[in-house]
């Protein structure tokens, strides 16, 4: 991924720590003993070519099924997709989010 000006701006100013303890601080989250109780509608959007959340494993595919009203996106991998980094362009699942918000029922006030 091409780093802009901007962005090699703020990597200076980047705490190496604060990366360490990001990746520390998911790397034994479980959330499949909990699925069952999410009451909310639900879409989860991943990207074919993710590396931290490969769709090769299916675990979202399978593990959303468990979950009232929840749908699975998936981003086919293409030379334009950003791997993990697919969900910081919304060029890719706006349209998903636009679709997914029509459906919801209108809030009663």
């Amino acid at each position: 991924m091409k780093c802009t000006r901007s962005c090699r701006k703020r990597r200076k100013h980047r705490d190496a720590n604060d990366t360490l303890w990001g990746i520390e601080a998911v790397m034994d989250y479980n959330p499949t003993p909990h699925l069952d109780k999410i009451k909310a509608r639900l879409m989860a959007i991943n990207s074919g070519d993710d590396e931290a959340n490969p769709p090769q494993i299916a675990s979202t595919e399978r593990e959303i099924k468990r979950i009232p009203n929840a749908r699975y996106v998936l981003i086919p991998a293409s030379e334009e997709t950003h791997g993990h980094f697919t969900h910081l362009r919304a060029a890719f699942w706006k349209a998903y989010v636009a679709e997914f918000l029509k459906e919801l029922p209108a809030q009663q006030m």
